[in-house]
């Protein structure tokens, strides 16, 4: 047998190849591309995809939970499980990030408050404030120069007070909580008919020293040199006398900006803040708080983030429109 007869019958022993299987037509007759995780549909564009979708309740997503019986486990089965299974973990770890994103870290277990901040967070809430403590680093966590004084058993509580028709917001570090609305807002505006010497005054001497490091015994001691002018000459008077004129420089210019609520007048005088964390809310709503109030009733059963932001409003009319209350 020659080289020839052989090749001819090997070539005639082998197997013929195997067919070719059908090409998967879409519903349109065009060859498929894709098919559906859900329902195997064959499909050949993103608009058969649509239309399938359409005709048929399909979500296009394959039920992961889908029952198969034990005979019916084979490798396909095994291995979805696992993927299942491995995105069921991602989830999870994804949501505990964003957790840590998201939540206050005052709000986590195993937290735990620097000292002080820890007491202002117990006395406020012994005093009936929702008080919410950011998380350290964000801004108003810095500003936040409110304290809880325990010699005094009051809270010192850090004001902003945002006078809108003047486009001035001015700060007062600490302000004792037994102190009135309409106390405050006597020393910033100056509002005229005020007695000498009078509560708003007093006041004055206070929220200057929280404001500018010790500026309330500044303005304690300019009132003594104006009754006595022994002590004007004083030696220890001396270096202070410098720190007096700034401050009442300072609080010039502020009245100057606030002579507009210092001409509408106490009686025209009224004081907001925002709600926080109303949920679903499209609109801003705000708490009205009298002018009689002190800091500790004002703030009673309300919500604070830190510390309290006032807006104060001349009452003309459009201050409902501006500021809407709850309830």
């Amino acid at each position: 047998m020659d080289g020839d007869d052989v090749a001819s019958k090997a070539a005639e022993e082998e197997p013929p190849p195997p067919a070719r299987p059908p090409v998967a037509r879409c519903a349109c007759g065009e060859p498929a591309k894709y098919r559906c995780p859900a329902c195997d549909t064959r499909s050949c564009s993103a608009a058969c995809v649509d239309l399938h979708k359409q005709n048929r309740p399909c979500t296009g997503k394959r039920n992961v939970a889908e029952y198969h019986a034990i005979g019916e486990f084979d490798d396909l089965v095994v291995h979805r499980d696992y993927q299942f299974l491995e995105d069921v973990g991602r989830a999870v770890d994804s949501s505990k990030r964003v957790r840590r994103d998201v939540e206050p870290a005052e709000g986590r277990r195993g937290y735990s408050l620097p000292p002080a901040r820890h007491q202002l967070l117990q006395r406020a809430l012994e005093r009936g404030v929702h008080l919410e403590l950011l998380p350290h680093g964000m801004q108003r966590q810095r500003e936040n120069t409110s304290r809880y004084d325990a010699r005094r058993r009051h809270i010192c509580w850090r004001v902003e007070l945002d006078f809108g028709v003047a486009g001035v917001r001015h700060i007062l570090p600490s302000v004792v909580d037994s102190t009135t609305l309409r106390e405050l807002l006597r020393d910033l505006i100056g509002l005229s008919g005020e007695p000498s010497g009078s509560t708003g005054a007093e006041h004055a001497g206070n929220s200057v020293s929280a404001s500018n490091g010790g500026g309330g015994g500044g303005v304690a001691a300019a009132g003594d040199a104006s009754t006595n002018p022994s002590a004007a000459t004083a030696p220890a008077a001396a270096p202070a006398a410098p720190s007096h004129r700034r401050d009442g420089g300072q609080r010039a210019v502020l009245r100057h900006k606030l002579r507009a609520y210092a001409a509408a007048g106490e009686k025209q005088l009224v004081v907001f803040m925002a709600v926080p964390h109303r949920r679903g809310a499209a609109d801003e709503r705000f708490y009205s708080l009298p002018l009689v109030a002190t800091l500790l009733d004002a703030l009673h059963g309300k919500t604070l983030i830190e510390f309290p932001t006032l807006h104060v409003a001349i009452r003309d009319g459009s201050e409902k429109q501006r500021f809407p209350t709850v309830g």
